[in-house]
């Protein structure tokens, strides 16, 4: 083994002891064999620039140094040399801030012509009445829902040219003062009330009427009211609502058949001169426009077989408002024992006991709230007198409602005190 081991390093190897080959061989071999070239002669080489001193180095001093392949680019000085470039050389001056010196200027004052100054008239300060009027709306704490303001006259002062020579007027002390008078300061615009759509027909008379009135405290206190052209003057009680026919069943008669339209209905009503003015100062409309037609129209067309003739219209409006006229639930509340008054609760059971001692019959309430009065009925017996018919009790369903809708203690709403003065009070557009 030892013997195959020696022979195997020999031929690999070569025997030890051997000398090197001559420097003739050697190259001889690198033509044949270029492998066998050292590392550096293998790797390439830079020439260096002729103006460049070669340097000393560590394997050959006449071979240029060790250069990486990748950093193998020309230096930036022979760039410079190969495309010379000539790049004209920037000066930039600063200046030093001069102080210039400030140049004066003169100033002189230029005469204007003379002018003749006059005094302004002063007028004594007089509260306007829409001013007055204003406040008081503005102290009751309710506001128009529309409003439309009337024309208003505005004071202009004509001056005249300063070269005009302007009169001053000396003014009377007697003729300085001013007395204002009272006018209606606002119109309100109030839409209409809408007809029925369709109407139902009606054949039996019916016997039970209702008198339907209503507080302006409780209609007036979330909505602003305002009174008709032609109303004369508004007191402080019910107003009228309605003269409405019922029946038993709690189905309500509203919009039945009629032998006249009722755009032909309210020529003939506003025709009659006589009729209008008692519409004007008892059917008064404080919400919207039309009233007592639209409340003839829905409920008053259903009663027209209980004034079965050609004044039958005439008769129903004359009978509503004559009823309505005869008795002034306000004041027999204000003037009764209970001595009633805005604001304060009393029990409804009371109430009821003093209007009916009064007016001969029990009548019924409808509240706002549970406790707020809000309307009152009165129910007559048409088959007495169509013309003056007999107070009654009103009809269950009346009562069940009252209980439904009213607590056991009740009040009235303040008035809307607006309302009661015809000069300041607002109007509203409606012609009825």
């Amino acid at each position: 083994m030892c013997v195959l081991l020696f022979v195997l390093i020999t031929l690999s190897f070569g025997q030890p002891g051997t000398p090197d080959k001559p420097k003739h061989a050697k190259e001889k071999d690198e033509q044949h064999f270029p492998e066998m070239k050292s590392l550096e002669q293998t790797l390439p080489t830079v020439q260096q620039p002729q103006t460049q001193q070669p340097g000393i180095h560590r394997l050959n001093p006449e071979t240029a140094p060790f250069v990486p392949r990748q950093q193998n680019l020309p230096s930036q000085h022979e760039i410079v040399q190969q495309h010379p470039q000539h790049v004209p050389q920037q000066h930039f001056y600063y200046h030093h801030l001069q102080q210039f010196p400030q140049q004066q200027y003169y100033y002189y004052p230029q005469q204007l012509p003379q002018q003749t100054v006059y005094p302004t008239q002063h007028f004594p300060h007089v509260v306007h009445p829409q001013q007055l009027a204003q406040q008081q709306y503005e102290q009751l704490g309710a506001r128009p829902r529309v409003v439309q303001y009337t024309q208003q006259q505005h004071v202009v002062e004509h001056h005249l040219p300063p070269h005009i020579p302007q009169q001053v007027p000396q003014l009377h002390p007697a003729q300085s003062e001013m007395t204002p008078i009272p006018f209606r300061p606002k119109i309100v615009l109030f839409e209409k009330y809408y007809f029925c759509d369709s109407y139902k027909p009606q054949d039996i008379k019916v016997n039970n009427f209702a008198i339907v009135r209503f507080w302006p405290g409780e209609v007036c206190r979330t909505k602003w009211c305002a009174i008709p052209k032609k109303t004369p003057s508004v007191r402080e009680e019910f107003l009228l609502h309605g003269f409405w026919p019922q029946i038993r069943i709690n189905r309500n008669l509203i919009c039945c058949e009629f032998k006249l339209p009722i755009s032909k209905t309210e020529k003939l009503i506003l025709n009659n001169e006589e009729l209008t003015t008692l519409i004007y100062a008892n059917w008064i409309s404080v919400e919207k426009c039309g009233l007592s037609v639209y409340q003839f129209d829905k409920h008053g067309t259903c009663g027209m077989l209980n004034y079965d003739n050609k004044n039958a219209i005439f008769e129903y409006i004359n009978t509503a408002i004559k009823l309505y006229r005869k008795y002034d639930v306000w004041k027999i509340l204000k003037e009764s024992e209970l001595k009633v008054e805005p604001n304060k609760m009393y029990n409804i059971e009371d109430i009821k006991r003093v209007v009916e001692n009064a007016c001969g019959a029990e009548p019924v309430f409808t509240c706002s709230s549970k406790y707020s009065v809000h309307e009152m009925k009165l129910c007559y017996d048409m088959r007495t007198n169509r013309l003056n018919p007999h107070p009654v009790k009103c009809l269950d369903k009346n009562y069940r409602e009252e209980r439904r809708r009213c607590g056991n203690q009740i009040m009235f709403a303040p008035f809307p005190e607006y309302l009661l003065d015809p000069e300041t009070a607002p109007r509203n557009n409606c012609i009825y």
